[in-house]
């Protein structure tokens, strides 16, 4: 008996999605309100720019878990939505086995004619990939043509992509771009109660404080430490307090050896000649705020310091410090000159801690 084909795409698919990645189980702030609407506009079938949506987010920022609610949504609404979940790896992977079984139209076929919706991951693993590129790019251009949708995800804004096709970075550019930015200190306490409830944990609020403060870009480093804390506190026979989450936190978060406070300074410092005390100074001077904001910005990246103990280390306030570095982020992302300096001081920061060492 011959299966229908939307059977086919359902039993494949749904195997493949994190059944835990639903719209209910996201935490919405302000740092990422725009990728979930829009995402929940794909899910409802609504019309949205070009049919197409392009998450962008550093990794364990939420873009994974945006994509695949989608993917959930829809199968558990319309169980015949004809959809494709996979990385661009494994397109990449299925395509040279296409190749190598001379099954290439069964695989234009599959992704064109079989499919309403392609959710695509790691886009940038196509980088330098010409061939694959090209397929990709005419597979794009049939979906949305035809009315079909099509979301992706990257680390990196199109223009940023190496060795990328100058078509295809036209086409990628052209579809609705949603960034996804380092959650705020209350985005992150509301994230903490939530992974603890999934696992019917209550956790103390002093406790909840301090691994969203400790914490600040990585989700995932959050329920990993979340679970190390159960796990740890069963073991021990322990109750979950302060003194043990410290605990969990300087076993499970590795900073980067020989990088602190003090070397972030001394190398900073001496990249814009400056000295070292005019970083903690009250200067406003664009010429010492400048270094002070990305000394503060690489403690935050580099380093286990609390954002009030970064403050405290140049003479600034909690949330003086998250102001700035939130904004250094955006100016990383709209220029390319300070995105190339930053870039440039971090192989300098970490060469010099390395050869320190």
């Amino acid at each position: 008996m011959q299966v229908p084909l939307n059977e086919i795409f359902v039993k494949w698919q749904m195997p493949r999605l994190n059944s835990r990645f639903t719209f209910e189980q996201f935490v919405v702030g302000d740092s990422n309100r725009f990728a979930y609407s829009a995402s929940r506009v794909m899910a409802n079938g609504q019309n949205i720019y070009n049919n197409a949506l392009y998450i962008l987010a550093d990794p364990g920022l939420g873009k994974s878990h945006l994509s695949q609610a989608v993917g959930n949504y829809l199968l558990k609404k319309k169980r015949d939505v004809r959809l494709c979940y996979l990385t661009a790896e494994d397109f990449a992977n299925e395509m040279i086995s296409a190749l190598k079984s001379e099954k290439i139209e069964k695989f234009k076929e599959k992704y064109r004619k079989n499919c309403d919706l392609l959710i695509l991951e790691k886009i940038e693993f196509l980088s330098g990939k010409m061939k694959m590129q090209s397929e990709f790019a005419y597979t794009l251009d049939f979906l949305l043509d035809s009315g079909k949708r099509f979301i992706c995800t990257s680390n990196y804004y199109p223009q940023d992509i190496p060795k990328l096709r100058k078509d295809l970075r036209s086409r990628l550019s052209g579809v609705l771009i949603t960034p996804i930015d380092p959650p705020d200190f209350e985005t992150r306490t509301k994230i903490v109660r939530k992974k603890a409830e999934a696992q019917a944990l209550k956790l103390p609020a002093k406790v909840v404080d301090f691994l969203a403060e400790r914490i600040t870009k990585d989700i995932r480093q959050l329920e990993s430490c979340i679970a190390g804390l159960v796990l740890k506190s069963n073991i021990t026979k322990r109750p979950i307090d302060l003194a043990l989450a410290r605990e969990v936190l300087e076993t499970m978060i590795d900073s980067r050896p020989g990088i602190d406070i003090e070397r972030i300074k001394e190398v900073v410092a001496r990249s814009f000649r400056i000295k070292v005390e005019d970083l903690s100074s009250p200067s406003r001077k664009r010429s010492i705020a400048y270094p002070r904001n990305i000394c503060m910005y690489f403690c935050q990246e580099y380093t286990n310091e609390s954002i009030s103990n970064i403050g405290k280390a140049f003479g600034r306030t909690h949330s003086t410090v998250i102001y700035a570095t939130n904004r250094l982020r955006q100016e990383i992302k709209n220029s390319p000159r300070i995105k190339r300096e930053i870039e440039f001081l971090r192989d300098h920061l970490e060469t010099y801690c390395l050869r320190e060492r």
